[in-house]
């Protein structure tokens, strides 16, 4: 039996989704950039570093253990510099550029791989509505995109009903993959949850397939960004000093480390579906054999102890099984509904709900950088203030490293606290560890004081000004900032508090 011929209206809506659906998805992000919005971490020192030119041991204080060429994000960086070299891009153009670049590599990579633009957009709309962790990973406009865009990719490819060839899938597999360890090779061991999402299902061609390329994949990112050792080894460096070497627990924890206490949001959408599913007379159990929907369960566990899985490989899964139940429940095809109205009204109701729903400044989540002085305020009016040539920050706020380091590229001084904590020499993680379990007490702060020298300046967000023997603060905006003083009789002075000095009262005439 042959399909019956596309009417007029389906063959314009085929075309005309897929277009509407890409100028969404870049709208999106357009509207936020207009802001004034820049993502709060990662993206900043990106974009810095690719501007700097400089190895990542002359901007921090580095443990010397490591060496001086490490960089985790290698390809990510040498393609930031490039975009700097050529279109002319500064520091802040590379993070609205990444941002932008962010959001329409994982929407349009799953618009394309789908081969259904509604029912994309129906799966995309519904996660972004109930689920805001994936949407907002994906405005921190960093390189994990491509991660979650490859994840997207290869799960659409493997549920296609009419499997491609052997070989074609593993030129995707390896492409995609390539460009995935070169620009993001920090979670290229991660690859093994799909896996074992894979051979819980009995896909063992896929399970095949997979394996090989990623093989292929680490060698030949490893031959393009130029280095083994920042391909394969900087991840696992980073497994063992951050997470290794330092475990900790609780709120000294980066929030994505933490556990995600189990969203139950996400949860009630995919029953919602199965029992929808059981109504209308299909086995369910059919479920537990598409990658997808095991890799959604099996992230949403993990997620109890680490939020970063759900949020960076559960999402994405959930994406595309939603997208696929709906798809099949809603019978949409690639031209959408049968009735060309009713594509019509649907795919209205979800882009407007999207986009006025995502860039909606809710309690400021877009302009809550314009309040920062470190952002906003001319670099001439706290330049002054900073270390001097050769000089070290020391601080226990990372966020005071990605401003500064976003906003001055080429510092001639290191900061004690940078992107990752694991990375720092063992000694001054430990005073920084003892800083946070005595919640900012003056006195944890000694031994960064004692090896201050004249040159070098500390950060320190207390309310009261603090006090110490040889050292002088100045106010720093909303924290303080302060430098050594070499006087004679220092080693003899009295303790010190964070007490304000006592007035002096009038001498007598």
């Amino acid at each position: 039996m042959t399909d019956l011929p596309l009417s007029l209206g389906e063959r314009i809506m085929r075309p005309l989704l897929l277009v509407s659906c890409a100028l969404l998805f870049l709208a999106i992000p357009l509207k936020i950039i207009s802001y004034g919005y820049l993502p709060p971490d990662d993206a900043l020192r990106h974009a810095a570093f690719a501007v700097d030119h400089r190895h990542w041991n002359e901007v921090l204080v580095f443990n010397p253990e490591l060496r001086s060429e490490l960089d985790c994000h290698p390809g990510w960086h040498l393609f930031l510099r490039y975009i700097h070299q050529h279109l002319g891009l500064d520091q802040e153009g590379l993070a609205e550029f990444s941002i932008i670049l962010a959001f329409l590599t994982f929407t349009c990579g799953g618009l394309i791989a789908s081969g259904n633009p509604l029912a994309w957009l129906s799966a995309f709309a519904l996660v972004a509505f109930t689920e805001y962790g994936m949407f907002q990973r994906l405005s921190l406009g960093r390189p994990t995109f491509l991660s979650m865009s490859t994840l997207v990719v290869l799960l659409f490819m493997w549920s296609r009903p009419k499997p491609l060839r052997i070989w074609q899938e593993m030129l995707i597999a390896i492409a995609m993959l390539t460009v995935s360890f070169c620009m993001h090779p920090t979670v290229w061991y991660l690859w093994s949850m799909l896996g074992l999402a894979l051979v819980l299902c009995k896909r063992w061609r896929a399970v095949f397939v997979l394996g090989i390329s990623i093989v292929c994949s680490l060698c030949l990112a490893a031959l393009i960004v130029g280095s083994w050792y920042n391909v394969l080894v900087a991840s696992l460096l980073m497994l063992r000093y951050s997470l290794l070497q330092d475990p900790l627990v609780g709120t000294n924890l980066v929030s994505e480390l933490q556990p995600s206490g189990g969203p139950i949001v996400g949860l009630l959408v995919v029953l919602s579906i199965l029992f929808i599913k059981g109504l209308k007379g299909q086995n369910i159990r059919d479920e537990f054999s598409k990658e997808s929907f095991v890799l959604m369960l099996l992230t949403w566990v993990l997620g109890m102890k680490i939020v970063r899985f759900w949020l960076e490989w559960g999402l994405p899964a959930m994406s595309v099984w939603l997208c696929l139940q709906i798809k099949d429940l809603l019978k949409i095809k690639l031209s959408g509904l049968a009735r060309v109205r009713d594509t019509l009204w649907l795919a209205g109701f979800l882009a407007g709900g999207l986009y006025l729903g995502i860039t909606a400044d809710l309690m400021g989540r877009y302009t809550n950088n314009l309040k920062s002085p470190l952002l906003t305020k001319p670099v001439s009016d706290y330049a002054g203030e900073l270390p001097e040539e050769g000089g070290v920050l020391y601080s226990t706020d990372m966020t005071i490293f990605y401003k500064i380091y976003f906003r001055i590229p080429n510092v001639k001084f290191r900061f004690s606290t940078g992107y990752e904590l694991g990375f720092m020499p063992p000694e001054d993680l430990k005073i920084f560890r003892a800083i946070q379990f005595n919640d900012n007490l003056l006195e944890s702060y000694k031994p960064w004081f004692e090896k201050m020298t004249p040159k070098d300046r500390i950060i320190i967000q207390v309310i009261m000004k603090p006090e110490w023997q040889g050292m002088e603060f100045k106010r720093f905006y909303t924290a303080w900032i302060g430098r050594k003083i070499e006087k004679a009789g220092d080693k003899d002075a009295p303790a010190n508090s964070m007490a304000p000095e006592p007035k002096k009262e009038a001498s007598k005439p």
